[in-house]
């Protein structure tokens, strides 16, 4: 994608396929606006399908339609998270995550640059947006930045083993805590079965 900081015709945008309830909220209740770009991604563009009619002007269109806005909205997709945060990070503009289950990934300062609005706030975007417009070009450039610290695709591998090792010396840890449940387990059973039995006898 071209590093290019393109004219700032929107204060937000998000063109994206509706597969998840809060991206159908958002397009039924952000489409429209002057300011704004808002719009369903599938009669023009396909993202996974590589073979589709004009996959690559849209494409284009995609990466131009970021490039245009201060701020670019990543709602949840499929899943918790979506990868257009990263993609927009990538091209210098200031991210707006909607996704109150995604976990950030460690490394970057997410605080410094990445907007998190609460899926329930989703009607006050572009209220919340207005107020933060005069640090958006600053946001942008440090979520750049912040992209080719931790996720470029000269550092992304590496940042993936070191992550898989962490993740294996927590399991590690974890195992061994597991590991002891089961004898935990047995004893407390037997310490109230000897409580019970106790009382049993002493009513006797």
């Amino acid at each position: 994608w071209p590093d290019l900081p393109g004219e700032k015709r929107y204060l937000f945008s998000f063109v994206g396929s509706p597969n998840s309830t809060l991206r159908r909220r958002l397009l039924r209740r952000l489409s429209g606006r002057p300011d704004a770009l808002v719009a369903d991604s599938r009669p023009f563009y396909k993202h996974f399908d590589h073979e589709a009619p004009g996959r690559d002007a849209g494409q284009s269109g995609y990466v131009d339609t970021v490039l245009a806005s201060h701020f670019a909205l990543c709602p949840r997709g499929w899943g918790t998270g979506s990868l257009r945060l990263f993609e927009v990070m990538s091209l210098g503009v200031a991210p707006v995550l909607l996704a109150d289950a995604y976990v950030l990934p460690q490394g970057p300062d997410w605080d410094t640059f990445l907007l998190r609005v609460p899926e329930r706030r989703l009607a006050e975007v572009p209220e919340l947006l207005e107020r933060e417009l005069p640090s958006a070009a600053h946001r942008g450039e440090l979520a750049r930045a912040a992209w080719e610290q931790w996720f470029s695709e000269t550092v992304v591998f590496d940042g993936i083993v070191d992550a898989a090792a962490d993740a294996r010396r927590a399991a590690r840890r974890v195992d061994a805590v597991y590991r002891r449940v089961p004898g935990l387990l047995v004893a407390w059973f037997r310490a109230r079965l000897w409580a019970t039995q106790a009382v049993t006898r002493g009513r006797g």
